[in-house]
Formats: C-alpha cells, sequence, structure tokens
C-alpha cells in the first residue's frame, strides 16, 4: 500500500474475491461484504463503482500505487504463504489447544470455567469451541463473543451498509480479550466487560501469530471449514472421506478431489 492509501496488485483469475482494510495489527477495519471475480488480464477498479456515474474520472487521484508496477500479496505474520485455507480446526483450536482448553473444559465431572468449553470435540456439523464461540445463532449480527453476519438468514435480507469496525475483530469481545487493549469497544458494556477479562487472563500470552489466527478467523466472518469438499456430518466419522484436510490447491480445484465411489 502506498502512503496515501492507494494499493495496485494482483489477484488470481476466475476467483472469488473479498477485500478487506486492515490495520497495523493485521485486524478488519472494513470489508467489501460482497465478492467480486476477474477473467484472465481483466483490469478493474474501484472508480467505476465508487463515484457518480456522469463523471469522468480524474486521472491524477487515482493513487501513487498506479505509478508502479503490481504486487503480488503475500502472507501475514506466522505463514509461509498467502495461498492457504481458512480453516477453523487448523487455524483456530490450536491456540485454543494451547492456552484455553486446560480452565476451558470440563474438568472431573465439573462444568469448564466460565461455563465455557472450548474443547475440539466434533458436533453434528461442526465443533463444541466454535459452537460455542459463535453461540449457534447465525441470524444475528452481534453475538456474545464475537461480531459477524449470518447472510442466509434472511437469504437476501441482510444488505444494509455498516460502518468502519462493526464487525469482525474491532467489535469482537474475544479478541479485545486477547489482544490486551488493542480493541476499544465502543458499548461501554461489552468495554467493561472485556476489561474485566483481561484482568481475569493477565497471565495470558498469545505471539502475533497467534493472534492473527484467532482475528482472521474473526474477520473472515468466523468460517470454520476451508473447503466444500468431504462429508461434514458426524453420523459419517467412520467414513475415509470424513472432514479431510484439504490443501489449498485441492480446496480451489474444480474437480471432486476423490473419485465418485468414494466420496
Amino acid at each position: 500500500m502506498a502512503e496515501d492509501g492507494s494499493a495496485h496488485f494482483l489477484v488470481p483469475a476466475d476467483r472469488n474475491i473479498f477485500f478487506q482494510a486492515l490495520d497495523e495489527n493485521y485486524m478488519e477495519v472494513q470489508r467489501q461484504r460482497t465478492y467480486i471475480n476477474y477473467r484472465p488480464g481483466e483490469v478493474r477498479a474501484c472508480i467505476g463503482c465508487h463515484e457518480p456515474y456522469g463523471m469522468a474520472p480524474m486521472t491524477d487521484k487515482y493513487g501513487k500505487a498506479l505509478s508502479r508496477e503490481p504486487s503480488m500479496p503475500g502472507p501475514q505474520p506466522g505463514e509461509r504463504t498467502g495461498r492457504r485455507t481458512l480453516h477453523y480446526p487448523t487455524d483456530v483450536q490450536p491456540v485454543l489447544d494451547k492456552h484455553c482448553v486446560k480452565c476451558h473444559s470440563p474438568q472431573d465431572g465439573k462444568k469448564p470455567t466460565g461455563n465455557l468449553n472450548l474443547t475440539g470435540k466434533h458436533t453434528k456439523h461442526f465443533s463444541v469451541s466454535y459452537e460455542q464461540l459463535t453461540q449457534g445463532n447465525l441470524g444475528r449480527v452481534k453475538k456474545k463473543y464475537l461480531s459477524y453476519v449470518g447472510e442466509n438468514y434472511p437469504k437476501t435480507g441482510n444488505v444494509k451498509a455498516v460502518g468502519p469496525k462493526v464487525l469482525g475483530s474491532h467489535s469482537s469481545l474475544l479478541v479485545a480479550m486477547l489482544s490486551k487493549g488493542r480493541v476499544q469497544l465502543k458499548d461501554p458494556k461489552d468495554a467493561q466487560r472485556a476489561a474485566e477479562l483481561i484482568e481475569k487472563h493477565k497471565d495470558l500470552k498469545l505471539s502475533q501469530a497467534e493472534l492473527i489466527k484467532i482475528t482472521t478467523w474473526v474477520d473472515s466472518n468466523a468460517q470454520f471449514y476451508g473447503s466444500y469438499w468431504g462429508r461434514k456430518n458426524s453420523q459419517y466419522k467412520a467414513h475415509p472421506n470424513y472432514r479431510p484436510a484439504v490443501t489449498f490447491e485441492q480446496a480451489i480445484n474444480y474437480d471432486p478431489i476423490l473419485p465418485e465411489h468414494k466420496r
């Protein structure tokens, strides 16, 4: 990104692209809630949509980034490559297992601390920790620990425009606690609750890479699976194609990764 805030970069063709503006801590400030895509060789800019249709664009307002060759987006801290899936069981659960499960899991028949179970035990469609953190209700925007959009509830009705830091990391109680003050929640009650949780977890220290794993998941609208491939329902737990660990190349492949009789 150039000093004037402009950017100029390459994206893969024939893929859905999800744009986010991130701050210095790799946390989402704002998102474009619709995907866009490009054909091979296609060039597109924000000008054309975000301007009056009757006004020709002014070339000196394009941004300094266009004066150089386009960049290739790269990995965030803790990643080897940006070409990877976003997969809750392999991104988020290991962080919870390392730092949280020792308190937030049932022990000797007792309820977990805070009545919050963060174990990775499989549920019918997801896992215990995922359903605890997302509260199992995809229809609302604001949850107890997260802030994300249940796009399918109703299917086409949740299209209200929102301002910066309304969704994602900057409105998440979970991230406010884990980031130790980097997130300032707007609601006074939420901010007070975050301060209380920070004090209770003052000895908890996540690395930068671990925190980015959590915030990237939150900012991806709290998705669980990194791929459509495989059988997801726990009734297929004994099946060899049950929730497979899919590589990025397999995830973006148009063809099934297994023949039909094995799927």
